[in-house]
């Protein structure tokens, strides 16, 4: 997904490793990309408090709740 506008490729495939957006031509790199939509999401659900699927999200409140299980 393009972090300035939001367009999918559904052309990439995982060999790709840059790509520029047919909708804005914004040129990617694909990990960066990835961090940058990552983190926006991360930002996003701790303001709205759900996943884009509705899901509720709460933050951690202490060391044990953020241990793997």
């Amino acid at each position: 997904m393009c972090c300035k506008c939001g367009h999918i490729n559904k052309e990439l495939e995982l060999k790709d490793r840059e790509w520029t957006c047919s909708n804005c031509k914004m040129h990617h790199h694909r990990d960066e990309t990835a961090a940058i939509n990552i983190r926006s999401e991360g930002i996003r659900i701790i303001g709205v408090g759900s996943t884009s699927h509705g899901d509720d999200v709460r933050l951690a409140t202490s060391s044990k709740q953020l241990s793997m299980k």
